[in-house]
């Protein structure tokens, strides 16, 4: 019999499951001696438990003699008898430095101790793609830390619609203070490069630019990530918090509403007392400008409960809610323009534009994934276009046509949409056509014929609304 296989006979847990488990699993005996790890374990901590059976948790760890060995999980659950929940800690074990998150819980046989049990997960890939990702940051923020004099930081933001506009002169109104910003719109409408531009318009500029996804960190990580691992088992630096690498620059928060209910508590009360108790206890002095983002608005942040309502309070001081693509669509011809320019360079081309027909079914779209997607379709585009001439509706992608499709059925559900034998392009510009003249013709009728007033309600400039109206024989 296997030495690990007397403790399922006296303690009744069955080990076949654990064997098939993705979590790490490892049971330490009263004297903190390991008596069993899964495959799981075995892969992560680099030993067998053939290897390892019988051997300390201090000889594991290799810190016998390291009065840190009192921080340890299951050192604490086995001395105080209590369960430790999601404790992050940072080892070495086979020259190897991981990070962990460890829940450790106490063992009784008939009330007396028996041992105790850790279930792991193992995040060092995760923070080191973290570590690295920041490092890089930080390179490049050195890097363009001296912008050149009289640069503006706005300059390459491209837009001159009113909701537009607007955002842009809040945003340019925000980089002249150290107030908290929050940032809203849906996703690909430009957050994170307001973020930037705000930092440098702003007197932070030659200081660090450091940003995290609340989304994309576990969290367990968070704060960890934010104050540093308070919990270290092995020799060499602390693990340095995102709070100290920043220091009197800018941490632009993406996904804010991500971000764990406690962590949001803590940095609320480091950024309100400007300090904060590190990783090795002693108090650490905090010079920073905080901006969040988040693709919900913030009536849905309110009724949702998505934040604590006091770091709510904190992070929105400045609000600006970015418009999506299709609140936008006169900017589509800056854009594409913009676009075509970089691409043309970047693939040696030289496409002058667009042809109309393109260019209408570019407005016609609702664009979902907003800029970030609209990018995208002008790349797949220069793709397929002769080199010298203009980009044409066949050089499109095909999801312009069948979104556009969708989007006229669901606004016409009364109108049965005509049987065809196969796609056409050309019948759904026809359509799309068809239903922008309809569009203006009824807003002509709801404002007496005042062309000014109607093209405020269907959200175009009045020299747009005279083209158009010219282009479909509007008298």
């Amino acid at each position: 019999m296997h030495p690990y296989k007397d403790l399922i006979l006296e303690s009744g847990i069955c080990f076949e499951v654990f064997d098939q488990m993705l979590d790490e699993i490892l049971f330490f005996d009263a004297d903190l001696l390991l008596t069993y790890l899964n495959p799981a374990a075995e892969r992560s901590e680099g030993y067998t438990l053939e290897e390892a059976y019988g051997r300390s948790l201090f000889e594991l760890y290799d810190f016998h003699d390291d009065v840190r060995k009192d921080t340890s999980p299951a050192y604490i659950a086995l001395t105080e008898k209590r369960r430790v929940r999601d404790m992050i800690c940072t080892y070495c074990t086979n020259g190897l430095k991981k990070t962990k998150s460890i829940s450790s819980t106490p063992i009784f046989k008939n009330g007396r101790l028996a041992g105790v049990f850790n279930i792991q997960h193992d995040y060092t890939h995760i923070s080191n793609m973290i570590d690295e990702n920041l490092q890089l940051q930080s390179q490049i923020g050195q890097q363009s830390a001296d912008p050149s004099v009289g640069q503006d930081p706005f300059g390459h933001i491209i837009g001159a619609s009113a909701p537009f506009v607007h955002c842009l002169s809040l945003a340019k109104k925000a980089a002249s203070t150290d107030s908290p910003v929050l940032l809203t719109g849906e996703g690909g409408c430009g957050k994170d490069t307001f973020a930037r531009a705000i930092h440098r318009g702003s007197p932070r500029a030659a200081m660090p630019f450091l940003s995290i996804n609340c989304a994309s960190i576990p969290a367990d990580l968070s704060d960890g990530l934010l104050f540093g691992i308070e919990n270290t088992h092995y020799l060499g630096p602390d693990s340095e918090g995102l709070l100290a690498q920043v220091d009197k620059g800018t941490l632009y928060i993406e996904q804010v509403t991500y971000m764990p209910a406690a962590v949001q508590v803590r940095l609320l009360r480091a950024l309100e007392q400007r300090s904060y108790v590190g990783p090795d206890g002693r108090v650490v002095p905090l010079d920073l400008r905080i901006i969040c983002s988040s693709d919900k608005p913030v009536t849905e942040i309110i009724r949702d409960g998505c934040l604590d309502m006091d770091f709510f309070y904190y992070i929105s001081i400045v609000q600006i809610s970015l418009p999506a693509l299709r609140e936008r669509k006169e900017d589509i011809p800056l854009l594409a323009g913009h676009f075509l320019t970089g691409f043309n360079e970047r693939f040696h081309k030289q496409i002058p534009g667009l042809t109309q027909e393109a260019a209408s079914w570019l407005r016609i779209y609702k664009w979902p994934g907003n800029i970030r997607q609209f990018r995208s379709c002008i790349e797949a585009a220069m793709n397929l276009a002769e080199d010298g001439r203009a980009i044409c509706a066949d050089d499109l992608p095909a999801n312009i046509f069948y979104g556009t499709e969708n989007a006229v059925s669901q606004e016409r559900p009364t109108t049965p949409a005509p049987k065809r034998p196969a796609f056409s392009k050309r019948q759904l510009y026809l359509d799309a056509r068809d239903q922008e003249r309809e569009e203006i013709i009824s807003a002509l009728t709801e404002t007496g014929g005042n062309i000014s007033q109607a093209a405020r309600i269907l959200g175009i400039s009045r020299q747009l609304m005279y083209y158009r109206m010219k282009k479909y024989h509007i008298e």
